[in-house]
């Protein structure tokens, strides 16, 4: 038993050695290489949120919306976070034609549209959209970003 333990002594020796005294690899990450000298560890923290922040978009809208008569006010309650720094656009399509049926214009960050009417009256019914959501560069309006969302429409249900 003893000499086996000795064995295993004698390969983590060496292996330390040869680690020891190789070289670095050169493609290797080293965090310290790439932080800003001389911040705090907060400071830190907070740049490396904003630049998660400027790389994502959060949007929240009430998948399910329900409208009395086709030309009353819905709950759709599209909100563009304050942490987001794009400003959105939203349009629904109608699943059953391609048509637009409702268009949100511009919603800035920390900005939301609470009840709206669509643009067009929905028979009595279900109907099922897609909201399309646009986000767009803050500093130069060019559309930048495109996502959809599967809505139900409940009109007089």
């Amino acid at each position: 038993m003893k000499s086996g333990l000795w064995l295993l002594l004698s390969i983590i020796l060496a292996v330390l050695i040869v680690m020891r005294n190789s070289d670095p690899d050169p493609n290797m990450f080293i965090a310290g290489a790439v932080l800003p000298e001389g911040r705090h560890a907060s400071e830190i923290s907070q740049i490396m949120q904003e630049m998660a922040d400027a790389s994502q978009v959060t949007i929240q809208l009430n998948t399910v919306i329900d409208f009395e008569t086709p030309t009353s006010y819905g709950n759709i309650g599209i909100i563009n976070p304050s942490q987001n720094v794009f400003p959105i656009a939203m349009d629904f399509i109608l699943n059953e034609t391609g048509e637009v049926i409702f268009t949100s214009g511009g919603i800035m960050p920390n900005e939301f549209v609470s009840k709206a009417r669509l643009d067009v009256e929905l028979p009595i019914g279900v109907h099922e959209a897609t909201a399309v959501f646009n986000a767009y560069d803050p500093d130069t309006l060019e559309h930048i970003w495109r996502s959809n969302v599967v809505l139900t429409i409940n009109i007089g249900q």
